[in-house]
């Protein structure tokens, strides 16, 4: 019988991570999935791994590292299932993750369908993405509260990551897979932009949620300007959706930033209660703050996220001077 979907998972060392990450799948339920393995040569004990998976899954060995794109698109290649999951071995997915990105590809305006990702400490990584002025692609409401209204919901965008990423397969290969031009990254806005111009949405779904241990994988940096400048060339001439999507998320006043806050804000600690306040303090005196909680505790349960931090989340910053720069202990 078909599966319902192929799991394509990229590897490339990190074999206690892809461990965690095939223990999270076959707790969530394995039925009607299918795993497709594509090692990039690993060093690290992967292939002993794979070599104990082999017989309930495909495996894809390359002899040296190819690449993201190379790998997801082998897997491709192989899958039998009719709509593809792209997933990172540094993800952990949660109960009933897959049904929602399923039904999302059977919409025939979806060309994508992504997941809410959260970091480890229950903070959002990903709840979709949106294209700044001069085509730079933007994560929105990073930082926030796992739990939030405006990211547990689902809604239609232009861009999702590649992280947990669902396609139809035909749809994936009519398109010619992610551009390997890109290394390590920007592969996956760049098909959502290819998508986007063939009039498909990327669709979020909050209802699929899974962790993810960003920035375990090494080598992306590297990389990063080379691919930042070949997106901007490919898709400078669109128009930016950022502010218009946090509006429908009843946020106006974001933009540029007056001043940066940094400390503790939704671990439940005295210093986080002290930052709320702070935030609270700048922003009725018109300062326009942008927040980093650059110190996190673990979230606190029910912690809040009212409108005004949550654009403090939203907003950005060029450079600001020392005196603009304030700190937990400088209020």
């Amino acid at each position: 019988m078909t599966p319902r979907a192929s799991v394509v998972i990229p590897l490339y060392n990190q074999v206690a991570l892809t461990r965690a990450c095939l223990a999270a799948l076959e707790r969530a339920g394995l039925d009607d999935l299918e795993l497709v393995l594509v090692d990039n040569g690993s060093t690290d004990g992967t292939d002993a791994l794979l070599r104990q998976v082999e017989g309930s899954a495909r495996v894809v060995r390359n002899e040296g590292n190819l690449g993201f794109a190379t790998a997801c698109n082998q897997g491709a290649e192989v899958a039998s299932a009719p709509v593809v999951v792209f997933l990172n071995n540094d993800t952990e997915v949660h109960d009933g993750w897959v049904e929602p990105l399923v039904a999302a590809t059977e919409d025939p305006a979806v060309g994508v369908a992504g997941s809410r990702l959260l970091y480890e400490d229950g903070r959002v990584q990903h709840a979709g993405m949106a294209l700044m002025p001069g085509a730079q692609p933007i994560h929105l409401h990073r930082g926030a509260p796992g739990d939030h209204p405006a990211v547990a919901r689902s809604r239609d965008l232009r861009l999702l990551t590649g992280a947990c990423l669902a396609v139809d397969r035909a749809l994936f290969r009519s398109k010619g897979g992610f551009d390997p031009a890109f290394q390590n990254g920007y592969e996956d806005v760049d098909l959502c932009m290819r998508l986007a111009r063939a009039g498909r949405i990327a669709r979020y779904c909050g209802d699929s949620v899974v962790t993810h241990h960003e920035g375990r994988s090494g080598g992306r940096s590297a990389t990063e300007a080379d691919n930042a400048l070949l997106f901007r060339r490919r898709w400078l001439g669109w128009p930016s959706d950022w502010a218009e999507l946090l509006a429908e998320d009843g946020l106006d006043d974001v933009g540029w930033a007056g001043c940066r806050w940094s400390g503790p804000l939704f671990d439940g600690s005295p210093e986080a209660e002290a930052g709320l306040e702070a935030v609270a303090r700048l922003d009725a005196e018109g300062w326009r703050p942008l927040v980093d909680e650059d110190v996190r505790g673990p979230l606190a349960p029910g912690a809040a996220c009212p409108d005004h931090l949550l654009a403090a989340l939203n907003r950005l910053v060029v450079a600001v001077t020392d005196a603009q720069s304030l700190k937990g202990d400088d209020l």
